[in-house]
């Protein structure tokens, strides 16, 4: 009764003329549904959603409805938009749950975030050490180059000079001296002129 008075009390204050004694039995049912619809649009209790679930209690609503149907139509019609309105909002909680655990599965704790960029770090820093190894094997390799070029233009040079050597050691020049063919001749000049005396000498006699 108090809560009567207080709703008359309102809508005087706000000139809505609206007597309970107009408001028949079936607009407080369609009243009541509606707030249902407005109140589970709202909060979505989880009782009535996994109530709703249940293929029993669907077949028991469903048979409920059609016996309303019968004797209340505009009532059997919106409690049946109710009812398709809680099945529609249970399912659609069922397929938006789905993504959330997967997204929930591939988050990482800071910690493991934390260690994962000390590793990426020391796998950097661990990198970097092997292109400086690299690039002191890389200079490394430059010098012994260098050395080795430089060894093999020793040996070359080398070899030039022993070549040099044995070519003047087997020069003509030293096996034969350079006046032994002018001695030649004239040892055979003169030769020739004793043999001219010898034979002058013997015909003279």
């Amino acid at each position: 009764m108090l809560s009567r008075k207080y709703i008359d009390n309102l809508l005087k204050k706000y000139k809505i003329d609206i007597s309970f004694n107009q408001i028949t039995q079936n607009q407080m049912y369609i009243g009541a549904i509606v707030l249902y619809i407005v109140y589970f649009s709202i909060y979505k209790p989880t009782f009535i959603t996994n109530l709703v679930q249940n293929t029993v209690v669907q077949l028991s609503i469903l048979v409920g409805l059609y016996f309303l149907y019968k004797e209340n139509t505009l009532l059997s019609i919106f409690a049946f938009i109710a009812f398709i309105f809680t099945l529609s909002t249970s399912k659609n909680e069922e397929s938006t749950s789905l993504p959330i655990i997967q997204s929930r599965e591939g988050f990482t704790d800071k910690e493991d975030d934390d260690e994962e960029k000390e590793d990426e770090h020391g796998d950097h820093t661990h990198d970097d050490d092997e292109d400086d190894d690299d690039d002191d094997s890389v200079d490394g390799d430059g010098d012994d180059d260098d050395e080795d070029d430089s060894d093999e233009d020793d040996d070359d040079s080398d070899e030039d000079d022993d070549d040099s050597d044995d070519e003047e050691e087997f020069s003509t020049d030293n096996l034969l001296n350079k006046n032994s063919i002018n001695d030649t001749f004239k040892n055979l000049h003169s030769a020739i002129h004793k043999l001219e005396n010898f034979i002058n000498i013997n015909d003279n006699k």
